[in-house]
């Protein structure tokens, strides 16, 4: 290679170095990538939204030449040409979406727009956006083809240049005017309406909304709040809330497009119709609808107007011919439908006649004719925890209660001499009975008087949120944790009730809410008798109670007997009588005194009848019918609970604590084991079958049997018979019949004055049973006499036999005789295997 052309070559590669050197140094960027959207500059930083525009233009040359105009107004699109008519909002911001966001298709175009009809194109649509200028164009030429991957031809106001985009992505654009027309004109609901106005000749009224799911009654006003919830579903379908009553008018619109008769119906058209605005034939509604959209809609309000005209004549057509082929199925359907007319309240110049079906529209007269259904039945609209303050007021007494203190509880104020706790439960009862829904049965037009509103003598009043908490926490700051009556925000309470005359199981009441006209009212008596009961019944008596755990003796006065019971030092779980003296040192029925002192522990008042008793005779009191006496050790410490318990009465037993002057009633069944429970322990015997060594039975007089049977166990399956010889004894039966001994109560224990002749127990009268446990010298015994009479106990009379035990020396008491009738009568056989016992032998004489 010549030193020439390596020259030459070193110089290429030089300038190659500069090159690229220039282009690393100025960061030179490749070429920017075209936009995928037809309309590149509207998509370059943020996809557009339909709200950001407020007018929509179609003009079409082909099939026909038409221009339809679409104009935002304040929640939506309204049709302004070639008719006055609402839109389907959701399909005009679809088909802007479609516009603006528009792709552009890979395809090989000519640019030629002439080839393409768009010189000049068929159709054409204008988007302007609000606050701007210039507007948005897209104009379409002709499909490639009808299949349905088909572009379309289309140029911008952004380029002159051709582009093609998928029909089915604009397919809106090519829709008929038909198919934009609201089949929802009003689109309500209860979540964004705020007023409702129905009239029908004379009758009507208008309710508007107040707070959330708060509405009142603005005609007639005197009808005061109107019920939100309503009742539930009568048979007769009855509207009784005002969101039922949205619903229903939301429910009112074209069964489908094709409902549309008229777009543009003439002064006399609207007259044969019955859709005159001034007076329709049949139904008035008007709604302010606050949005349109549950979430991010134009709260700005605006009023519709829905005109209910004259029912459809079934099977007659419209003139219009066109409109009477689309009609000629549904005219042949034999739904009941009127006609009616949607509007905007303020563009008469929307006359549209549209057919909608009847059922609502008869549900809404049925209102009209009697709107009390929807008045307010619910007696307060309060949360019960918002309730801090209520007076009540009952023929010149006041009883003032308060949630106050620094736990937040009840106390009741001026109806006793001092502030005392209120009795929560009674309370909340008589706030729960003030916010039963649907309280209210009535609403009386009369006069006061007529009513016995003139001259009430029982008041109710309440707060809500009432207490000034500043001002009580500062008096309680320099008074302590002393109780005090706590100052109000408002003299005037929220709400205010006087009763008047009672009636079957109602009473009249005028209400007086703060703030609202008063109405008079019938409601269910039980919170008048609520509040005119005896003040006393809202205190709380506050019974000192004790643990259970912590009793170590027990007084029990009843029957003229006096029972003293203590807990046994080394077994806590044993309690033994102290007194009477013939029962001092036996075991007491733990269970039943576990069962008096529960009952004692948890007495609970239903009701208070007296702060103070000059007179306990008048309660049977002075002499009580039973006593209890509670002596309790709390570390050493000990005290005494004293319960007295009175006469009967319809509802309860009058009582009273000793230490305390309250009397008041309990309810029977809370002190049942206070009263009768047997105190005594019935254990006659307590064994396990497994301990018995022997077995003896003795005094049978069964004639042909032994009187005898004694049996010895052998190992842990076996008997062995000592007496009588011979004796097939079947084991399973005597193990049977012993085990159930294992656990033995007696049903009575017989007083010691009864005469003993008749209990049979003495040797050669009664039968006795002898069990010999292992590790035990001494049996159990069990004599058993005579069955019971009815000097003793009616009841068990023939049912129980007398009996004596040495575990029980000295008592006489009843055992059941279902548990030793047939063994008695049966004699040893009862015992024995297949009857095996044979009658002993007569000697022969010689």
């Amino acid at each position: 290679m010549s030193f020439r052309s390596t020259y030459i070559l070193f110089a290429l590669l030089f300038v190659q170095l500069i090159v690229f050197g220039l282009t690393q140094f100025f960061h030179l960027k490749k070429p920017k990538e075209e936009s995928q959207f037809v309309f590149a500059a509207l998509n370059e930083t943020a996809a557009p939204l339909a709200t950001d525009f407020d007018s929509v233009v179609i003009e079409r040359d082909k099939p026909k030449k038409e221009q339809i105009i679409f104009v935002r107004y304040e929640q939506g699109w309204k049709m302004t040409s070639p008719h006055h008519v609402l839109v389907d909002n959701d399909i005009v911001d679809r088909l802007i979406g479609q516009v603006t966001r528009a792709k552009r298709q890979k395809a090989d175009i000519s640019q030629h727009p002439s080839e393409y009809e768009l010189d000049p194109p068929g159709q054409r649509i204008r988007l302007h956006r609000a606050g701007k200028e210039d507007e948005i164009v897209l104009n379409i030429g002709r499909a490639s083809s009808t299949t349905e991957d088909a572009v379309v031809y289309v140029t911008t106001s952004e380029t002159d240049k051709v582009l093609a985009v998928k029909k089915k992505d604009i397919d809106l654009a090519f829709q008929p005017l038909q198919e934009f027309l609201a089949v929802n004109p009003l689109s309500i609901s209860a979540l964004n309406t705020s007023f409702a106005e129905l009239k029908s000749n004379d009758q009507g009224f208008a309710v508007k909304k107040t707070a959330e799911n708060n509405w009142q009654f603005t005609r007639p006003a005197s009808y005061g709040d109107a019920d939100y919830e309503g009742g539930p579903r009568s048979k007769d379908d009855a509207i009784t809330g005002v969101k039922f009553l949205l619903e229903a008018i939301g429910r009112i619109h074209p069964r489908n497009r094709d409902d549309y008769i008229k777009l543009s119906a003439t002064d006399d058209e609207l007259e044969n119709y019955g859709l005159t605005r001034e007076k329709p034939a049949t139904l008035f509604v008007k709604v302010t609808r606050t949005s349109d959209r549950l979430v991010g809609g134009n709260e700005t309000p605006v009023d519709l107007l829905l005109l209910v005209g004259k029912k459809v004549e079934l099977g007659k057509k419209p003139a219009d011919k066109k409109a009477e082929d689309k009609k000629e199925k549904a005219d042949t359907q034999q739904e009941e439908l009127y006609y009616a007319r949607f509007l905007l309240e303020k563009e008469d110049a929307q006359r549209p006649v549209v057919r909608v079906p009847g059922k609502e529209v008869e549900r809404l007269l049925k209102l009209v004719a009697d709107p009390a259904q929807l008045r307010n039945r619910n007696l307060v609209s309060f949360v019960q925890a918002q309730v801090d303050a209520i007076n009540i007021k009952n023929k010149g007494t006041t009883i003032k209660l308060r949630k106050t203190g620094e736990l937040r509880r009840w106390y009741v104020f001026d109806a006793v001499s001092k502030p005392v706790k209120a009795k929560q439960a009674v309370v909340d009862d008589l706030i729960r009975d003030m916010v039963v829904p649907r309280l209210i049965r009535e609403f009386p037009t009369g006069p006061d008087a007529e009513y016995g509103l003139d001259k009430s003598e029982v008041a109710l009043e309440v707060w809500t949120d009432g207490i000034d908490r500043k001002a009580e926490e500062d008096a309680r700051a320099k008074a302590g944790n002393n109780i005090f009556l706590p100052k109000l925000v408002n003299d005037e309470p929220n709400y205010r009730f006087l009763f008047g005359k009672t009636r079957e199981d109602a009473v009249y009441v005028k209400k007086i809410e703060r703030g609202k006209k008063p109405i008079t009212v019938v409601i269910a008596d039980t919170l008048y008798y609520a509040i005119t009961a005896n003040p006393l019944s809202f205190v709380d008596p506050e019974l000192l109670s004790f643990v259970d755990k912590d009793a170590v003796r027990l007084e029990i006065e009843r029957g003229g007997i006096r029972y003293t019971i203590a807990r046994d030092d080394k077994d806590k779980s044993k309690w033994k009588f102290e007194t009477p003296k013939e029962l001092a040192g036996k075991a007491a029925d733990s269970l039943a005194v576990f069962q008096v002192l529960r009952q004692l522990s948890q007495l609970k008042e239903s009701k208070v009848v007296a702060e103070k008793a000059d007179d306990l005779s008048s309660y049977g009191l002075d002499k009580p019918a039973v006593k209890a006496v509670v002596t309790i050790d709390k570390a050493g410490k000990t005290e005494q609970r004293t319960y007295l318990f009175g006469n009967d009465i319809q509802g309860g037993v009058y009582a009273k604590q000793g230490e305390r002057d309250w009397v008041f009633l309990v309810l029977p069944q809370d002190i049942e084991s206070v009263r009768k429970a047997p105190l005594r322990d019935r254990t006659v015997f307590r064994f396990e079958l497994r301990d018995v060594k022997e077995v003896k039975f003795s005094g049978w007089n069964v004639a042909g049997q032994p009187k005898v049977l004694h049996v010895v166990r052998k190992d842990d399956d076996a008997w062995e018979v000592k007496e009588p010889p011979d004796f097939k004894l079947d084991a399973e039966q005597l193990n049977a019949f012993v085990g159930l001994r294992g656990d033995m109560k007696a049903e009575k224990f017989i007083s010691k004055l009864s005469p003993r002749s008749r209990f049979k127990l003495e040797a050669g009268e009664a039968f006795q049973m002898e069990i010999l446990l292992k590790g035990s010298k001494e049996p159990l015994r069990l004599t058993v006499g005579a069955l019971c009479s009815k000097e003793d106990d009616p009841e068990l009379a023939g049912k129980s036999y007398y009996a004596q035990s040495n575990t029980l020396p000295g008592d006489v008491f009843l055992v059941p005789s279902l548990s030793f009738e047939k063994m008695l009568k049966a004699g040893p056989r009862f015992f024995a295997v297949a009857d095996d016992i044979q009658p002993p032998k007569t000697p022969s004489k010689k």
